[in-house]
This record gives structure tokens, sequence and C-alpha cells, in this order.
């Protein structure tokens, strides 16, 4: 008799199907329907069809390039179009956010020029601090090795301990940078203990999303991939803007800053 725990049924998840025969280290498994009845038998090529079409899926998931459930050649202009223009339209009015915060703070900016010089800094390792984060949870979500439900605080206290000497890491860095571009005066170095804080603090914002909006997605039935790449990058720009001159508009001064 074959075991409970290596019968497949009919309504299970690829991802559910494939963690039960790595848990169970088999390659064929039989299928039942929700009345217990055979319906057929899992074969390895089974698996691999499913995995590769899911793979398909995650990937135009990751790029929010459209053609879902579909081959390149096979999926429709006209669906990729309407996909990609609707995820592009989104992630440009959320961006638009970032715009207006930035003109709500021009003075800033006009009197702090370095300031706009390092915000893309700031962004840009933020934003790849968190799609690293991002797809090493994801990762565990898809593999098992995560539970979205039991391990979630686990998991955001572990990346918080790994956040920490990161962000402090770059943020030492940022200061060093900001210093040769701007020497060792008073306010160049009240410069780059913003721009030190702006990084730090970016980072953490951006490593903890990159954790905690895949559990979350994954929590509540959503594909995690779906917060990867695009818009987890779009957000952490937002963030990075809004903590940069923040920190800014409280410590800098509204005399300009030249770089030398």
């Amino acid at each position: 008799a074959i075991p409970l725990s290596v019968v497949v049924q009919s309504e299970d998840s690829i991802d559910d199907t494939v963690q039960l025969l790595r848990q169970e280290n088999i390659t064929i498994a039989p299928v039942v329907d929700s009345n217990g009845v055979l319906v057929t038998a899992l074969a390895p090529l089974d698996v691999i069809s499913a995995l590769e079409a899911e793979a398909t899926e995650d990937v135009a998931r990751i790029a929010l390039s459209g053609g879902i459930g579909s081959t390149y050649f096979n999926a429709s202009i006209k669906a990729i179009i309407l996909n990609r223009f609707s995820w592009l339209l989104s992630l440009l009015l959320l961006q638009s956010i970032s715009s207006a915060v930035l003109a709500s703070f021009s003075a800033l900016l006009s009197s702090n020029l370095l300031l706009a010089v390092f915000l893309t800094t700031i962004t840009g390792t933020s934003g790849n601090a968190g799609n690293q984060t991002s797809a090493v949870v994801i990762r565990g979500l898809a593999t098992g090795d995560i539970n979205a439900k039991a391990d979630a605080l686990r998991v955001i206290r572990r990346e918080l301990s790994i956040a920490a000497p990161i962000a402090l890491g770059l943020g030492f860095a940022s200061f060093l940078r900001v210093l040769l571009s701007a020497g060792n005066a008073v306010s160049a170095i009240r410069m780059a203990f913003v721009i030190t804080a702006a990084m730090a603090s970016t980072v953490v914002a951006a490593i903890t999303v990159g954790a905690g909006a895949p559990l979350l997605l994954a929590r509540n039935g959503i594909d995690p991939v779906t917060c990867a790449s695009p818009v987890l990058a779009t957000f952490v720009d937002l963030v990075g803007v809004i903590i940069l001159c923040s920190i800014g508009s409280c410590l800098l001064p509204r005399t300009p800053l030249v770089v030398v």
C-alpha cells in the first residue's frame, strides 16, 4: 500500500506537489480526486513540464513583461502590450509621487546640490539590497524552506540582523565618498552625515520591504514573485527620496555647498 503522505490531490498546486516529492525523495506518485479515486499517476516528465511552465510565468511576473502562460511567439501582441502598458503606467504614477516630493523640497535641493547628486546612488544601492533580499525570500518560499505564516517574524528578524551591518558599511562608504567630493569643511561633514544617515536608513527599509512583501503576498494567496524587481525598485526609489529629503531638511542649512 502507498502511504497517504505520497498521494497527490488533483487540486494541489505544482509548488506543493514538488515539495511533497522532494520531502519523500520520490519521483512518481498517484493523483487522486477529492473522493480518493485514482485519476492518474504523476511521472517525472509531468513535473518537469509543469515546473517549466511555472518558471516561464515567474520570469514574466518578475519583469512585468506580459505573455504570461504562453511561449514568446504564441503570446498575443495585443495582450502583451496591454499587460506591459498597464504595469508601466502604474509604476509611472507611483514614481510621480517621487517627483512631487522632490518638487516640495526644491529649495533644499537647489541649496545643497550634493543631495541631488547622491540621490540616485542611495536609491540604486538600496534597490539592489531590496532585490537581493526578495530573491532569497521568494526562493525560500518556493522550496518550502520558508513558511509564510509560521516563519514570517523569524525571517524579518533575521533580515534585520543582516540589514544592520550592511547599512552601516554602506553608510560609511557613502560618508567617505561625500568627503572626497566636497572636501572636509564643516558643511561638507554635515552633508556627509545626512547622506550617510539616508543611505543606511533606506537600505534597512529596502531590505525590510524586500523580505516582508513576498511573505505578505504569500500569506494572502498571491504569487510573491509579483513584488520582485520593478515594483520593489520603484517603491524603494520613493522611500529613498522621502528619507533623504526629510533628513536633509532637518540638518542642512539653506546656504549652498560648493563641490570642489
